[in-house]
Order: structure tokens, then sequence, then C-alpha cells
């Protein structure tokens, strides 16, 4: 099944296999928090969106019941490698991350400063930032912000 979310002009899709992917990746790692990179296939003039797989947290990341802080070992040669294999379609979209047992999927105060991170460092591409936050029960938010989102905006699905 396909889980569509529509925030602002955009649309972000992915399907339950991916969602998956996050919910195993968090509990590989609970109690921590965990997160990576989001792949991707952005299409500008159609505003979308679609979410291909969620790489997990690189080894130098770090992690804690409170906190985490993504990694970059390893992680630019297997974007690169993803990019190559898909004769670059897929590329990197955004960030994942987790949220510990018992906690919401919406965004802290220092998710959103990330998503503004996020827009500065994508906003020459054209593309907004996106970001997913993974939960309880396989819960997943995702998060856009930049052009075409007047202001950063969530939804759960």
């Amino acid at each position: 099944a396909v889980r569509r979310v529509t925030l602002g002009n955009w649309t972000v899709t992915y399907d339950d296999g991916l969602a998956g992917s996050i919910a195993a990746l968090r509990a590989e790692c609970l109690p921590n928090e965990t997160g990576g990179v989001l792949l991707g296939i952005t299409d500008t003039s159609r505003c979308s969106i679609h979410l291909v797989s969620a790489l997990p947290a690189p080894q130098d990341s770090s992690g804690s019941v409170a906190a985490f802080e993504r990694g970059v070992a390893g992680l630019a040669a297997t974007v690169m490698q993803a990019t190559a294999r898909s004769l670059h379609q897929v590329r990197y979209v955004g960030e994942w991350h987790s949220h510990p047992r018992g906690s919401s999927t919406q965004p802290s105060a220092k998710d959103i400063k990330q998503l503004f991170w996020l827009t500065d460092e994508l906003e020459s591409e054209g593309v907004p930032a996106l970001m997913a936050i993974a939960g309880d029960d396989g819960e997943v938010s995702v998060l856009l912000a930049g052009r075409g989102i007047d202001t950063p905006q969530g939804e759960l699905a």
C-alpha cells in the first residue's frame, strides 16, 4: 500500500515497505534514538517526492534515549552508489530519525531547527527540506519546509 501525504503544493509518497524498514531500524536501537538519510525521487514539475529508501545510521552516529546526531562515515559513498545504480533518478531527499518509546512523532524544537537548516541546504536545488520522524506502532510523521511551503508543515501517515 502507498501512503500519500500532501503538504502545501507538494505530495510525498512512500510504501508500507519503507515504513516497515524505518520501524525495524528504530526497533534495533531502542531505547535509544536513531536515524539516517532518506533517498527518493523528486519531481519538481509535479511537486512530488517519492521516498524509496531509508538508510541506517552511519557508524559514527550518536544516539541516546533523548537525542540523535547522524554521523557521516561512508554516507557520501553510499548515496553516490544508489544514485549511480538508479541512473541518477534516486537521490538524497532528506533525513529521518526516531523518537523514544511513548513519545509523540511531532517535531521537537530541535527538529524544527534542523528542518530550517535542511531548508537552507536544499533551497538552491529548488526542493523542499524533508524530515520523517518514526515513533511507536510504525507511526511516521512527514514534514516539509521550503519553496511551495508557507510554513513548515507535517502530517502523520
